[in-house]
């Protein structure tokens, strides 16, 4: 929990947390990240073992205990400014991945609201703005009562979608949604920008499709 600065989690959000950590296991002389890698979204604990840092100017040593790695999107980094992190003897490593911590927001929301506000507002990213329960179900609502799809369903409708609806939050450069994928679920952008991408525009009708496709770029 001391990666967490300015956050102070719930026992639930550590729990789930720790619960979802990948365990990776390194030999003697393997090299467990280089450089260009740590500009990822992962953070590497060092539970066992021993490791060697190099950096631009000097080498040393990590004791068991050791954080590396960032997750630059919540401000969450231990060492990260090296060219490589090599396992001196075996070494046991738990690995922290930017999609657990974001699971663990949408599912707890009082955990997502707390670090948002601590870590993007703190910033001033005004991309992300909160919700609270009804603020955000009265945003969904007034969004579904907008659609030519269930503008006529009645507020009632709008109210059960809305309470139905399932949270995801998602960081810059995740995928949404892909082309092609299975259309089974509609989402509703609350809150940030997103960007829409076509391999290629639909033919008119009564037009045949053109080569090579085309790719459009639309901002919501």
């Amino acid at each position: 929990s001391g990666l967490f600065a300015n956050f102070t989690p719930s026992a639930e959000f550590l729990d789930f947390i720790g619960s979802h950590l990948e365990e990776r296991l390194y030999f003697r002389g393997q090299c467990i990240i280089e450089g260009q890698e740590a500009e990822s979204s992962s953070l590497y604990i060092l539970s066992q073992g021993r490791a060697e840092i190099m950096t631009a100017s000097s080498t040393r040593s990590l004791a068991s205990g050791a954080i590396f790695g960032q997750i630059a999107a919540f401000g969450l980094s231990g060492e990260h400014h090296f060219l490589a992190v090599t396992a001196e003897t075996s070494c046991l490593c738990h690995v922290l991945h930017q999609n657990v911590i974001v699971r663990g927001l949408e599912l707890l929301p009082g955990d997502r609201k707390k670090l948002i506000e601590s870590v993007f507002c703190s910033r001033g990213d005004s991309r992300f703005s909160l919700h609270d329960d009804l603020v955000r179900k009265r945003a969904m609502v007034q969004r579904l009562e907008s659609t030519k799809l269930f503008s006529d369903l009645g507020a009632e409708f709008a109210h059960e979608m809305s309470s139905a609806a399932v949270d995801r939050l998602y960081m810059p450069g995740d995928v949404i949604v892909g082309e092609g994928q299975s259309g089974d679920s509609m989402f509703i952008l609350l809150s940030g920008c997103a960007e829409v991408f076509l391999s290629k525009a639909p033919p008119a009708q009564g037009e045949r499709e053109k080569a090579p496709p085309q790719r459009r770029l639309a901002e919501m």
